[in-house]
This record gives structure tokens, sequence and C-alpha cells, in this order.
């Protein structure tokens, strides 16, 4: 016995926790460069001239006190445009603002993910591939765009659903609800889709007589329905029912499918997209049959459900356009149902040390995509001209920052401050899109409401009436005409519409400056022009 006593104890393995502290630690590294990766991608990326810049005129315009619909054309809400307007307010009229926004949108995309992935129990690698796989979305382009702010918005109203059902919390059924109020004010057909999902899954609670199942959906939809009534009446009165009708209905489901339409599997994206679509199918379908076979568990089904519905309709973005952006657009919701299925596939943890190897390769590969895009802009030839209103970012733009400042100075010498300008193309008959960021560029506002080209519309014979008319009576004396891109065989910017703008402003040129790739017109408006 006294042998056995005197026998020293077996000393205790070293704990797994303790062999994977080293890895957590690169992994916290991992995650920093990738933040400033992020910031990096938006910082060097090349300006826009079309999507971007439309952006930053609408918030520029918001800023200056226009107003949507009845001063400025747009078919989306003007949420994300509001937002910017406020910072310029403070910091200024810089394209820099706007895309330190977009780098915050981008984090503010991660955080919440990460957050979300979490709450659906997913742990360790799972929950840094998905969150990245998430993220990618909104790095995706380099700009504030009203798509991903309703993306993040459908991922904060799921993350309240789903925490509603868990805790039995109204507060929080009515938080989804205001945020479902708040997307309609950026994208309302998105808004539609999340709604419907919701709805959904209340629904399916309801029915399957869950504890206050009925209070939360009636709080659910009171909260969307005042906040979208809340902030679209004061819109609505000042422009006008018609004018909003015909911008957010007529022209989402006539215009833009007859002048950007690109079908599925055509176009320069097709086989990618084709590709997506395949796993956004075999998501969807995977989502139904756990649905079935979960019917038993009401909150399963009604989370599993409520995300595959939204998901499925929010995919018309590219049944529309079946082109890249509208497919990653569309793959937030559907990844948010991938990360639920996921969950579910989840058995026993890994050992710890495998488990942060894991993560840290998961952020290796995030940080890989996001430093391969920055990357290829810092790649691009840049130059040092100031581009007016594009500090530290105007160096690399659709043309070299040396002639592209000289084009707005053209403009500065040629208009006074706070007088309009056109900026449309050298054939207004054939159009794809105009290059909007010129007027940002210039500080200048457009002449008519028509700030966007858009085919099928501003290739009407009627819209163009109203065009010569609107830049008769703003006298607007200098037109700067871009190059014709190639259009799109699938849609209407590939066939020849009105010609009347174009004669117009024939009719009225007095001077002409060729500019390349640019033609810069004067033009002359007498009394009688503006009698129209």
């Amino acid at each position: 016995m006294l042998a056995r006593a005197s026998r020293p104890e077996p000393r205790p393995e070293p704990q797994p926790v303790r062999a994977g502290r080293a890895l957590r630690v690169l992994t916290g590294l991992a995650i920093a460069i990738t933040l400033a990766a992020v910031v990096l991608r938006f910082a060097v990326a090349p300006l826009d001239r079309f999507d971007e810049g439309i952006t930053l005129l609408r918030a520029m315009l918001l800023s200056q006190g226009a107003l949507p619909y009845r001063d400025f054309w747009t078919s989306y809400g003007p949420f994300d445009s509001l937002l910017l307007a406020g910072l310029f307010h403070v910091f200024g009229l810089q394209v820099l603002i706007e895309r330190m926004m977009a780098a915050a949108l981008g984090i503010g995309f991660a955080a919440v993910g990460w957050r979300l992935c979490g709450g659906i129990g997913l742990r360790g690698p799972l929950r840094f591939s998905m969150t990245g796989l998430l993220a990618l979305v909104a790095v995706s382009v380099p700009a504030v765009t009203a798509t991903v702010v309703v993306d993040l918005l459908g991922l904060i109203a799921f993350a309240a659903f789903f925490r509603s059902i868990e805790t039995r919390s109204r507060p929080l059924a009515l938080a989804a609800g205001v945020t479902t109020g708040v997307a309609s004010f950026a994208r309302p057909e998105f808004a539609l889709a999340l709604a419907a999902g919701l709805l959904t899954g209340h629904v399916i609670l309801l029915l399957r007589r869950q504890p206050g199942a009925g209070r939360r959906l009636a709080l659910y939809a009171l909260g969307a329905l005042l906040t979208a009534v809340l902030l679209w009446t004061p819109i609505v009165v000042a422009a006008g029912l018609p004018v909003v009708a015909f911008n957010l209905v007529v022209h989402t489901l006539a215009i833009y499918p007859a002048g950007r339409r690109i079908p599925l599997g055509q176009g320069p994206d097709g086989p990618a997209v084709l590709a997506l679509a395949a796993c956004f199918v075999g998501i969807w379908c995977w989502g139904g049959v756990r649905a079935v076979r979960g019917r038993t568990d009401p909150p399963e089904l009604a989370r599993l459900t409520a995300v595959l519905v939204s998901a499925v309709i929010a995919f018309d973005w590219v049944l529309t356009r079946a082109d890249a952006p509208h497919a990653i657009g569309a793959w937030p919701l559907t990844a948010l149902l991938l990360a639920l299925l996921l969950q579910r596939r989840i058995g026993s943890m890994p050992p710890a040390r495998h488990a942060a190897l894991t993560s840290l390769i998961s952020v290796c590969l995030f940080m890989g995509a996001v430093l391969a895009l920055a990357g290829r802009d810092l790649a691009r030839p840049a130059e040092s001209d100031a581009v007016p209103h594009a500090a530290i970012v105007g160096s690399r733009a659709w043309m070299p920052a040396s002639q592209l400042a000289a084009l707005v100075g053209k403009i500065d010498a040629a208009v006074p401050p706070g007088e309009p300008i056109f900026v449309g193309l050298q054939r207004n008959d054939l159009v794809v899109f105009n290059d909007a960021m010129l007027y940002f560029l210039s500080g200048r506002h457009p002449g008519t409401r028509y700030d966007e080209y858009i085919p099928a519309l501003t290739t009407d014979a009627r819209i163009q009436e109203l065009m010569t008319c609107q830049l008769a009576r703003s006298n607007t004396t200098l037109a700067v005409l871009g190059p014709n891109t190639a259009g799109e065989p699938q849609n209407a910017s590939s066939k020849p519409g009105s010609t009347i703008l174009d004669s117009w402003l024939r009719a009225h040129t007095v001077g002409r400056t060729d500019f390349p790739p640019y033609v810069v017109l004067r033009l002359r408006i007498e009394p009688s022009d503006r009698a129209c």
C-alpha cells in the first residue's frame, strides 16, 4: 500500500484549447487584415460612370433639397440616397464619403451575418465560412447600392424573426416588421418578397397553435405597414401618386423588363449565372425536403419555410436580368437557408486545434478574395491628377484621370455654379446608359428630370418630348455627349428609338468642341422654346 501511495500521479495532457491559442491569435490577426482589406477595396476601385454615378447624383440632389420622383427620376426608394445625402451634408460632396459608407455597410454585413449564423447554431469554421459567403455580396460592388442595403435589412429582419420564435418576443416581431417597412423605402419589390416569407412563417406558427403566435403576427404586419406608410406618405404627397406609381409599378413590371432583360443562360455572364442558379435550386429543394420532414417541429418549419419563400421570390431579380450582379444580389436569402440546413447537419464539435485551424483557413479565404479584388484594381493604370469631388479615389476611372479632370474643368468654365447641364449620348435613340458620374464630379444638376438613361423609357418619343421641354425651361446651355456602347441584343438597348432629342440638340447647337471620347455642345435656348 505504501508503494502504491508513493507512485507519482500521471501528468494531465495539454488541453486542446491551449494548443489552439496561437491559431486563434492568427485568426484574429487575419480578421483585422481582412477589415483593412475591405476598406482598401473600396478606396482603390475605379470610378463607375453609371451605377455609382446615379447613386452619387441622387444623394447630391437630395442634399440640395430636391425630392425624388418629383424632381428626378428613380425606380427605387430613396432610403440609401437619403443616408448618403446626410453624410454629404456633414462632410461635403466627395466620392470618398460614399466609398467609406460602402465599406461600413460591408463590415456591418459581416457583423450581422456572424451574429445571425451564431444565433441559428453554427459554430467554429462553419460559422466563419457562412459569414464570408454572406459578406462577399457587400464587397462585390465597390459602391453604395440599394441592393446591399436591402439585403442587410433582410438579414436583420430574419434575425429578429428567428429570435422572436425562440423567446416568444412581441417586440422582436414588431422589430422585424419595422425593418421590412424600412426595406420598402429602399427596394419595394424586395420588401414584398421579405414580407411574403415572414408572413408565411408567422401564419405557420399560428396554424400550429404556438403560444402568442397571433399577436406576433399582428405586430409584425402592423410594424411593416405602419413604417411603410409613414416613410412613403410624404414622398407620395409631394410627387403625386400617379408619378410614384408609374416609376415603381409600371417601370418595374413593363419598362425595365423591355429595356434591361437578359434571359437566363444568355449574355456575357450566362454560363456563370446558370451554374449559380443550379446551386440556388439545389438549396431550395434541400430546404423544401427538410421542411416536409420537419413539419412536426413548428418553429423549425416556420423558419425554413419563411426563408425559402422569400429566397424564391427574390430570385425574380435574376429571372428579369440574368447577370452576375443580380445573381449575387439575390444570394443572401438563399445563403441564409443554406446556413439553416447546415446547422441541422452539425454533429460533435471537432478537436479545438482542428476547429481553430479550419476557422483560420476560412477567414484567410475571404481575406484572399477581398485582397484579390483590391489587387486587381491597384493593377489598373492610375494618375495623380486631382479630379474634383474625387479626392484619393479619383486616380482610376473609365478614362485617364488627367482627361477626366480636364473635361470637368471644361464644364466648370462653361457653366456657372448652380446652372444645369445635360449629360447624354452622341446618339440618344440608342441607349444603354449615360455617364451620370459627370453630373456629380462637376457639381451640376441635370437640366431634365430624366437623369438616368433607361432603354424603352428615355428612347420613347413622349419621354424625349418631355426631356426637350425640361431642358428648354431649365435654360440648359451645355450638353456633354458620351460615346454609345454596344447594345444588348436581348432587349431594347439594341433597338433604335425616338430621334426627337437628337434633332432638338442639333437645332439648338451654336458651338461644338470635340473632347474625345466626348462631344461638348453649346446650346442656345430662345424664349419661345420654353413655351412647350
